[in-house]
């Protein structure tokens, strides 16, 4: 099963270290180590430290979301980084949007916007190489939409392109 401690080192290199950052118009607002101003209203962005967006990380996203449920560890982390990164009822659109994309005549889930335990079963029942591939195309794809339906976010679309692909 996935675990929390294997994403750790990851999450600090792909958010930015400690670069407190407003970039292009971007939805979250100020945003450090992956935190967001518009996730957590209450949390002080500025002083905020790697240990406590590790915490609200694990806490928020990781655990909520049961994340440890899911076998692979690279699937887990890809989920992880787009709940944290958008909407978690668009990270998760992507995510059964992906799952029914690859398991079409082996396995399908509504597509509901919950991350429940229907779809994580299903993330466990497909081979996480071509899951993996096809949440990356999934997410390319709404980050292209994203940038369709508001032209303000195009600084945002080639930073969101790298990371759906990482």
């Amino acid at each position: 099963m996935a675990s929390f401690q294997k994403v750790e080192p990851l999450i600090l290199a792909l958010e930015g270290g400690d670069n407190k950052k407003n970039v292009g118009n971007d939805y979250g607002g100020e945003t450090k180590y992956g935190i967001s101003k518009r996730s957590f209203p209450n949390e002080d962005i500025a002083n905020l430290t790697p240990s406590r967006a590790l915490d609200l990380m694990f806490t928020n996203y990781w655990t909520f979301y049961h994340l440890s449920d899911i076998s692979s560890q690279d699937i887990a982390n890809q989920c992880f980084f787009l709940l944290v990164n958008m909407n978690p009822v668009h990270a998760t659109l992507i995510i059964q949007a992906a799952i029914n994309g690859v398991g079409r005549s082996i396995v399908t889930v509504k597509a509901d916007g919950i991350l429940g335990e229907a779809t994580i079963q299903a993330l466990n029942s497909l081979q996480p190489l071509w899951l993996g591939d096809r949440i990356r195309l999934e997410a390319c794809r709404y980050y292209l939409s994203e940038v369709d339906r508001d032209e303000s976010q195009k600084p945002n679309f080639v930073g969101w392109i790298r990371r759906a692909l990482e």
